[in-house]
């Protein structure tokens, strides 16, 4: 993911939300969150690699 975000000039990040603690779907975070700053975050229990600081997603929770 980083070497997109680079590409794309993305500097920083206000949200990352990681939706389960599987490989395809977090494996990126150390790598992310190494490259640029991150806002919030927002991971469900099984998102080990970020869970001091990140907020749990809630059914019905949406964001705009």
């Amino acid at each position: 993911m980083v070497p997109v975000l680079k590409h794309l000039d993305i500097e920083s990040l206000d949200a990352l939300i990681v939706s389960h603690g599987d490989t395809d779907h977090a494996g990126g975070i150390p790598g992310i969150m190494a490259a640029l700053p991150v806002g919030r975050r927002y991971g469900s229990e099984s998102v080990t690699d970020f869970q001091q600081g990140a907020e749990f997603c809630v059914a019905g929770q949406s964001w705009t």
